[in-house]
């Protein structure tokens, strides 16, 4: 069974609304937008933080785009958005997905 949720956004320091995934996830962004997208996921402890690649650099999105979200196997909330100074114009609307 899979779920999604859709944001669009068109500001800086906003986020999508959170979904939480267990098995990672897809993240679809389309729209006309120029900045940088951070992807996010809340820790134990509260706070949210960007997800890292394989070597440990934040997953930038610059580009329309479907991207996957992991690591696998993760049970946590995730979000998408612009963080401070990252929006430049335009808006994004992204499909967040996951199992």
């Amino acid at each position: 069974m899979s779920f999604s949720r859709t944001n669009a956004i068109a500001a800086a320091n906003s986020f999508s609304s959170p979904l939480n995934l267990k098995d990672g996830g897809i993240l679809t962004i389309t729209g006309t937008w120029s900045g940088t997208i951070n992807v996010q996921r809340q820790a134990t402890d509260g706070n949210w933080y960007d997800v890292t690649n394989n070597t440990g650099a934040a997953q930038n999105l610059t580009a329309n785009g479907t991207y996957a979200i992991a690591p696998f196997g993760v049970n946590a909330n995730y979000r998408w958005g612009f963080k401070t100074g990252n929006y430049t114009s335009g808006t994004a609307t992204g499909i967040l997905e996951g199992r």
